[in-house]
């Protein structure tokens, strides 16, 4: 099965502006490949150019020797949904948002779940 989008409530939900989003910001659960790597680098270190140069080389989001250090260190649990292709990741069990079951594999989920644990819900959209 696909996992479904569950809007997160208030508001409009914001999407890249390459989609029709809303200008200058983008949702953490939208990140996914070289934006999710980028972001998971700004946490790591909050130069962008040395940010985007180590999302260029660790490929956190499908790269479980990058990953895996700051799953375990962060502590992050990720946890499969049942008659899904769904993950999802939280810092503990009352930090996880059972409605959303959008990310496709365990590394999406955690690593959305560790940008969000530093910039909350939304990003600047692009490498700002």
């Amino acid at each position: 099965g696909i996992c479904p989008r569950v809007s997160s409530g208030a508001g409009r939900p914001r999407v890249p502006l390459c989609c029709g989003g809303v200008r200058g910001y983008m949702r953490v659960t939208d990140l996914e490949g070289s934006a999710l790597d980028y972001w998971v680098a700004r946490v790591i270190n909050n130069d962008p150019a040395i940010a985007d140069v180590m999302a260029q080389v660790a490929h956190y989001s499908t790269n479980w020797a990058a990953a895996g250090p700051i799953i375990e260190r962060e502590r992050i649990g990720i946890l499969a949904i049942d008659g899904t292709d769904c993950w999802i990741a939280g810092k503990s069990p009352e930090a996880i948002d059972w409605s959303r079951r959008d990310a496709r594999s365990p590394l999406v989920a955690a690593m959305r779940c560790f940008v969000k644990s530093k910039y909350g819900e939304e990003v600047p959209d692009g490498n700002d």
